[in-house]
């Protein structure tokens, strides 16, 4: 799906999502045993023909002075499914006035909503009537500011589909060789911008990171650490860092899983899925600052003479990353020697963020570490 802004449209032969609050009902033009049924509560909505545009698609968003964000973002993910049912490739998405919200805000919720609503893992699916997808959104507006806020909006629901395709993706597919191939053609795309860097297995033990080589070597997609490197202000030495676990599947090595809980491990990558969509998301929004993308990608396989980790050994390994982060200069200094760098750790099932803000939280308290 496409989004894009208009200041005006000729709905006489169009499709037209029109968001409404209950007190614009009346405006429609329904009958009114569909303006009763229809009412103008938040979610709900009714096809009518002629008036307005040739065929309309009233939303209602619930009384003016209680829309928020959520609220309107539901309204429309309610509207895009009945025009999925319908068949609908393109339509008008008329925008609710009166209110709180600002011009920008509705735009970038509208956006965002359209996007995500419309979105189904289908990748394997060749039922086109299964897959169906709605091909354009033309929001009406004329505010100052609104088509850029749809438009940033619509890049970030962008990088979150694009991690949402790689979560779903099962563990015979999504590799790490296949994670490092996706964060490849992200470089590849933005090349002025966005560098990759790959540490491999070699050297992985030429480094000494025994532990993610351990998890990850008895798989036939052996274990690699994957840098993407988005440099959007070259002059700063201020660099924002995403970490992100991508355990592409854990059978749970020597102890190895159960049924009923190895059949969903392919969902232990969705920290590094998530790194991916979000510097994807960055590379085309273009920000000036600067951000790194980690992921740490293994299959925690079961091999002939391998000795098998286990999937906590990873996260170990995880943590591990961060600290080299900071301990081989990836995130720098000020020019006053006071680290002023961010990291954000993105791990677990749901890709959940957890931000990490001093040195001392990586590195813990002082103690000799064990030699092996």
């Amino acid at each position: 799906m496409s989004v894009g802004v208009a200041a005006s449209a000729d709905l006489a032969d169009a499709t037209a999502m029109i968001l409404t609050t209950a007190e614009s009902v009346s405006e429609l033009g329904l009958s009114e045993a569909q303006a009763a049924d229809f009412a103008g509560s938040a979610g709900s909505v009714a096809v009518a023909y002629g008036g307005a545009a040739a065929r309309v698609f009233a939303v209602g968003v619930g009384p003016a002075a209680g829309v928020t964000s959520e609220s309107l973002r539901s309204a429309v993910a309610a509207g895009v499914k009945a025009m999925k049912s319908a068949k609908i490739t393109d339509a008008f998405v008329i925008l609710p006035a009166g209110t709180p919200l600002a011009a920008e805000r509705i735009a970038a919720d509208v956006s965002t909503a359209a996007v995500l609503a419309d979105y189904s893992f289908d990748i394997y699916i060749n039922d086109d009537e299964r897959k169906f997808h709605i091909s354009e959104l033309t929001l009406v507006s004329d505010a100052p500011g609104a088509a850029e806020a749809a438009d940033v909006a619509y890049k970030i629901a962008s990088g979150q589909c694009a991690a949402r395709d790689l979560a779903n993706t099962r563990a015979g597919v999504a590799t790490p060789q296949y994670m490092e191939d996706r964060a490849a053609d992200l470089a590849a795309e933005y090349p002025d911008t966005v560098t990759l860097q790959v540490v491999d297995e070699e050297e992985m033990i030429e480094k000494g990171m025994g532990l993610i080589y351990g998890v990850g070597k008895a798989a036939p997609s052996g274990p690699r650490i994957v840098y993407l490197s988005y440099k959007g202000d070259p002059s700063s030495s201020e660099t924002l860092a995403l970490v992100g676990k991508g355990l592409c599947y854990d059978t749970g090595g020597l102890n190895l899983k159960g049924s009923g809980n190895i059949e969903t491990m392919y969902t232990d990558k969705h920290g590094a899925c998530t790194v991916l969509g979000t510097m994807k998301a960055i590379a085309a929004l273009g920000p000036k600052c600067n951000i790194l993308g980690a992921m740490a990608l293994a299959e925690n396989a079961i091999g002939q003479g391998k000795k098998i980790l286990s999937g906590n050994t990873f996260l170990s390994t995880f943590r591990i990353l961060e600290q080299r982060l900071f301990c081989q200069g990836r995130l720098g200094t000020n020019t006053d020697g006071n680290s002023t760098q961010k990291l954000c750790r993105l791990c677990g099932r749901r890709g959940r963020a957890a931000p990490v803000r001093h040195r001392q939280e990586l590195q813990g308290p002082d103690r000799p570490h064990r030699q092996h």
